[in-house]
């Protein structure tokens, strides 16, 4: 393969990687309701009261489900549960398969955090990763594979991996056991330069619950056994009340999380088989 030929095909890589980053945006919550009312309005202006009625109810009552707790639960559980918790399968009946390494999966950073001098710094849900990984790490004295890199160029961003493994350090983690993989930009890309890194034959794959079956799809392709260790929970596991059926802000991320990943799931099944 040529250079040019090699440039033109990661240059309509990064442009389907992109589009479909902006199909995320454009058609998962919130981006979906901000179309429906832009048609609701363009039929307002076109004097069609009954589509824009049409499009205004559909707009509220969705976007109302779509804020509420019930409404992200039923569709987080079936991804959270799955897999069971790592530590139910390891002391339970039976010999736990040996794994070769833990390899964690980012989950997204802040670029420049006031607290870290403006280095990058790990999201809420990466850092549970990197909290339950390190707990597994000290259990089992296994090498740690942190696993991710820059989303979007010249966004002046570090790579996950490296921001993670700074922040292990900070943690009290042995530099020498830390591995990283910062080329990849989603959950595919994580499994195919780990094995092409690494060559591990299992792992104990550390990520969040919601994120674990798309993740174990993407190894498992790669030919590498997950012993999966799920973290970060975003269900409530408890009873409701009349406060579930609020609208929150937290429900309504929590839908478009689990719509993503159904969507990825989808994708990687029809994509990659």
């Amino acid at each position: 393969m040529s250079p040019l030929t090699g440039s033109v095909i990661a240059f309509i890589q990064y442009q389907v990687f992109f589009i479909s980053k902006l199909v995320d945006y454009l058609f998962l919550p919130p981006g979906t309701f901000i179309i429906l009312l832009i048609l609701a309005y363009v039929f307002f202006r076109m004097k069609k009261t009954r589509l824009f009625q049409v499009f205004l109810v559909v707009s509220i009552v969705l976007l109302y489900l779509a804020s509420i707790e019930p409404v992200k639960d039923a569709l987080l559980f079936p991804l959270e549960n799955r897999y069971p918790p790592y530590h139910v399968v390891s002391t339970g009946p039976g010999t736990p398969r040996k794994a070769g390494y833990i390899c964690i999966l980012g989950g997204g950073i802040s670029v420049s955090s006031p607290e870290e001098g403006g280095r990058g710094s790990p999201s809420g849900g990466a850092l549970k990763r990197m909290v339950y990984g390190r707990r597994i790490a000290a259990e089992t004295g296994l090498p740690v594979i942190l696993a991710g890199g820059i989303v979007f160029r010249n966004s002046g961003s570090m790579p996950e991996a490296d921001v993670m493994k700074g922040f292990l350090i900070a943690l009290g983690m042995d530099e020498t056991r830390l591995l990283t993989e910062d080329r990849s930009r989603n959950t595919w890309e994580n499994a195919v330069f780990v094995k092409e890194r690494y060559q591990p034959d299992t792992i104990i794959l550390v990520t969040s619950a919601f994120h674990m079956p798309r993740s174990v799809y993407a190894f498992s392709m790669q030919g590498i056994d997950c012993i999966p260790a799920p973290t970060d929970y975003r269900t409530n596991r408890g009873p409701y009340s009349i406060r579930s059926f609020l609208p929150t802000m937290g429900a309504l991320e929590g839908v478009h999380t689990a719509l993503k990943e159904y969507i990825g799931l989808l994708y990687y099944t029809l994509r990659y088989r």
